[in-house]
């Protein structure tokens, strides 16, 4: 995608870990993320989820915390691996509250969610379409989300349970080829936003637990500038390395 013609027929549809985590967290990455994608639109937002097993006894995210604190390094949390949004996100909660766990990690977020449901790890964070099935059977317990959601209408989010500063959200955006045409990238944010607002498409991602996002390009810019900035903070103070 770095390397396409900026000719207007090239996207690319991604989550927003290859554009605001990686470059914080490896060395030679073989694009540069700012410098080879133009924005086009955020898409839509899916919240994470903090879930916990049944046999924990944190029904909440403060009593979390509060056993994190109380047993530093005795909580286990499973993630999707190192420099994961999964492992960076406990690591912001770690940082605001001053508990401490033990991290998991496995090869993707569906074997951490294995782990989990079979008591391998105590919690995790992943977004809520990943686990809302295994919360609805009660097999989890949601503890609280990054915002606030209808696919967990019960469920706080951080905010609520005092961790407004903590923001780590899945997202599913939009870009091109650095140097495709304005005219050519308002033109397409224009169609997906108008899309989006239509009741078919808006009332499936919402079912699919996902928020659609309407910020112009330049806002969408300015978001990834922003989250690139903070994700490469948080995992170089916590020594992040991946091998």
């Amino acid at each position: 995608m770095a390397k396409a013609a900026p000719d207007g027929y090239t996207f690319l549809v991604s989550s927003n870990s290859p554009l605001v985590i990686n470059p914080g967290l490896f060395r030679n990455l073989p694009y540069d993320a700012e410098r080879d994608f133009a924005p086009v639109a955020r898409g839509v937002i899916s919240p994470n989820v903090f879930t916990a097993h049944p046999s924990l006894g944190a029904k909440t995210l403060p009593a979390l915390v509060a056993l994190g604190k109380r047993e530093p390094g005795r909580v286990t949390y499973a993630s999707a691996g190192p420099g994961s949004s999964s492992n960076l996100t406990v690591k912001m909660l770690e940082e605001a509250s001053g508990a401490r766990f033990v991290h998991v990690p496995y090869k993707g977020a569906g074997q951490a969610v294995v782990g989990l449901l079979r008591g391998e790890s105590m919690f995790m964070v992943s977004d809520v379409n990943t686990v809302r099935p295994h919360v609805e059977s009660r097999r989890v317990i949601a503890l609280a989300t990054t915002r606030r959601t209808p696919s967990l209408p019960g469920t706080p989010d951080l905010a609520e349970v005092g961790y407004p500063a903590i923001k780590s959200d899945l997202s599913f955006g939009v870009t091109a080829p650095a140097g495709t045409p304005v005219v050519t990238i308002r033109r397409l944010w224009a169609e997906i936003t108008k899309s989006m607002k239509g009741p078919p498409l808006k009332e499936r991602l919402e079912a699919q637990g996902m928020i659609p996002a309407f910020e112009t390009p330049e806002e969408f810019g300015a978001v990834l500038k922003s989250e690139r900035a903070r994700y490469a903070e948080i995992i170089r103070r916590n020594r992040i390395v991946v091998e």
